[in-house]
């Protein structure tokens, strides 16, 4: 039956747009003149990508001619391929004019040389109609874990996110928030929490931006941390805590910029040198081959915090009152 079923799809399939599939393939199929049921095996596919799953049903629309639909509802092992780097794959997923797609249940999206992301929510995907081009944007809402795994670029890091996630491929950037209590603020437990091997933050938004290079290959280029930044840096014997209000870095030159709001100061702890700074702004930069860090401060620098400055690292990372 598949074999029928896929030969008859191609030949009529062939003269609808490019948003229409060309080959359709299921081991079942029946229709009660509204809708059409498919079991097993199946395979959609036009010139913007590829669709799987175990079990279709296709809502027709007349006025699109012979075999038109409307929308697609996807069961059971769903997997949906925009190209050879891209797939997303799901327990059910809807899918209206063959350009967005509603994900749900056991939601993971991945890019082959850029990472993963899995949400407990619902995801919308929305593919562009131009040939080649692929995704044209993602949202989702809810529990998110965004992980950047790039080895050609030394890249590995993990954001977990409880607001909204939104990744538009036209604007090259990853836009992440934390939900809002009724006060308009984020409450600590709901700040976007970022790790990698050299430690951690937490902050209440982020900005990543990114390019693309030959054979849609995806590079960051910045990470811009907004709102309430805390950092803890563990890595081998350094021990360093941060307080900023944003944090830019830039993976090209691995230099971090801690930014205080108009008023406020970036407060720096590096415990095992007892360094101290106070400033309303520090810059970080890392020697790639050495690996030494040098610090820059900004305006109005001192070199040792006032009682209320200690209290605040005390306050922010839960430290003891004799451990500083």
């Amino acid at each position: 039956m598949k074999a029928v079923v896929s030969i008859v799809f191609c030949l009529v399939c062939s003269f609808l747009p490019a948003e229409e599939f060309k080959i359709v393939e299921s081991d079942r199929v029946h229709s009660d003149g509204k809708q059409m049921f498919f079991e097993g095996g199946i395979h959609f596919e036009n010139d913007l990508g590829k669709i799987f799953a175990k079990k279709a049903v296709m809502t027709l629309e007349p006025t699109k001619g012979l075999f038109g639909w409307n929308s697609i509802d996807l069961y059971n092992d769903v997997l949906i391929s925009f190209d050879d780097r891209f797939e997303a794959t799901c327990d059910h997923a809807s899918c209206h004019s063959g350009e967005v797609f509603i994900l749900n249940d056991n939601v993971t999206v991945k890019h082959l040389n850029f990472g993963s992301l899995t949400t407990d929510k619902e995801l919308y995907l929305k593919r562009s109609k131009e040939k080649g081009v692929g995704l044209e944007y993602l949202k989702c809402s809810g529990k998110t874990v965004l992980q950047v795994d790039n080895e050609e670029k030394d890249l590995d890091f993990t954001f977990l996110c409880h607001g909204e996630v939104f990744l538009d491929h036209g604007k090259r950037e990853v836009l992440l928030s934390s939900p809002k209590n009724d006060e308009g603020k984020v409450d600590d437990s709901q700040q976007l929490f970022f790790q990698d091997h050299k430690g951690k933050l937490l902050a209440d938004e982020a900005v990543i931006t990114y390019d693309i290079l030959e054979k849609d290959r995806i590079l960051p280029l910045q990470i811009d941390l907004r709102g309430n930044v805390r950092i803890t840096n563990r890595e081998g014997a350094i021990l360093q805590y941060a307080l900023a209000d944003r944090v830019i870095f830039s993976f090209k030159t691995q230099e971090l910029k801690f930014i205080a709001s108009e008023k406020k100061r970036v407060l720096f702890y590096d415990k095992i040198n007892n360094l101290q700074v106070s400033a309303p702004q520090m810059n970080i930069k890392r020697n790639k081959v050495t690996k030494k860090e040098s610090f820059q401060g900004m305006g109005d620098v001192r070199f040792h915090f006032i009682e209320k400055e200690f209290e605040q690292i005390r306050k922010r990372f839960l430290l003891e009152k004799n451990s500083l």
